[in-house]
């Protein structure tokens, strides 16, 4: 007679259960899934560059090496996508949560993605999620707003490409004499130079600048660069050490006054919080004009030239 199950016991999933099938995208699914790995934060970057990668037919392991994570964790991610498609790239509790953006919000939003940066005073021709929400923390429209959330109520608006959508450029055309010496550089030349070898040799070969990050483990940025450095100077362009990038500079001005915020307490700022953390005093920074944009580490060193001590414990009260 065989024998019941118990109460406990769960039955256990077969191997061709869980197995992930191929997957395939549409034209607007890769669009916005190549958006969200060069804008979004990268924890949701790096889910996109997962599936990105996934459709273009790498393996489990090949994305977990890229990406540095766990198969299981690429695994998840892919599974998610299957189920709930771009919305499945959120944070596994995003439903649960209250939207802390009303619908009037919502709208302002939209119509300041929907206008021309320099009709709004902005100093640029595109938007970036980055640029949008900086621009919405200085008119005050919200206290605090995240990239992600910004991706999110933008989510399924029709936006002026002319306005959103990066000047693509077409992959690169490759002799054979220039892909033969590409490929010995992957062999011989230093792994830096071989890595740079691979961004040519993978854009021509018609990958997107997202897809090239996630595989050579560089910023989407970082791949432009060396795109733009080889068109305009060829070999030579990718085998040059590349130049320090200059450290934006604040003046003594504005870091006193960013020193003067930080030593306030928030609740005198309009702030519900007992303490800062570093990035809701850079949107209150941002939001007050005293910045225009500032980075989570920029801030940090800023704050630990003068001694001070953000998320830690409180700061003193300014006398």
């Amino acid at each position: 007679m065989a024998q019941r199950r118990s109460a406990n016991q769960r039955p256990t999933k077969s191997f061709a259960a869980s197995r992930l099938e191929p997957l395939e995208l549409t034209l607007e699914e890769r669009a916005e899934l190549n958006l969200i790995a060069q804008e979004s934060p990268q924890n949701i970057a790096r889910r996109a560059q997962a599936v990105l990668l996934w459709a273009r037919g790498a393996t489990l392991g090949q994305i977990a090496g890229d990406l540095q994570v766990h198969r299981s964790t690429v695994r998840r991610w892919i599974h998610r996508f299957t189920q709930r498609r771009i919305a499945g790239l959120g944070p596994e509790d995003a439903g649960r949560r209250r939207s802390l953006v009303d619908s009037n919000i919502r709208d302002a939003i939209v119509r300041i993605a929907m206008s021309h940066p320099r009709s709004l005073g902005e100093p640029f021709d595109n938007w970036s999620l980055r640029r949008l929400q900086s621009h919405v923390l200085r008119r005050g429209l919200v206290k605090h707003l995240s990239v992600e959330s910004v991706r999110q109520v933008l989510r399924g608006v029709p936006l002026p490409s002319d306005l959103w959508q990066r000047k693509r450029t077409s992959p690169l055309t490759l002799s054979p004499e220039q892909r033969a010496a590409l490929e010995q550089l992957l062999e011989r030349a230093k792994p830096e130079v071989g890595r740079r070898a691979r961004i040519v040799l993978a854009h021509a070969n018609g990958l997107q600048e997202a897809e090239i990050a996630a595989a050579v483990g560089m910023a989407p940025s970082s791949v432009r660069y060396w795109l733009r450095r080889f068109r305009l100077q060829g070999f030579i362009g990718i085998q040059a050490p590349r130049k320090p990038m200059r450290p934006t500079r604040f003046t003594p001005e504005i870091r006193r006054n960013i020193l003067s915020l930080a030593s306030r307490r928030p609740a005198e700022c309009g702030v519900p919080r007992h303490q800062w953390s570093l990035r809701t005093l850079r949107s209150v920074l941002v939001q007050r004009g005293v910045v225009n944009d500032i980075s989570i580490q920029h801030l940090r060193r800023i704050l630990g030239e003068a001694g001070l001590q953000v998320g830690r414990k409180p700061l003193p009260a300014k006398h």
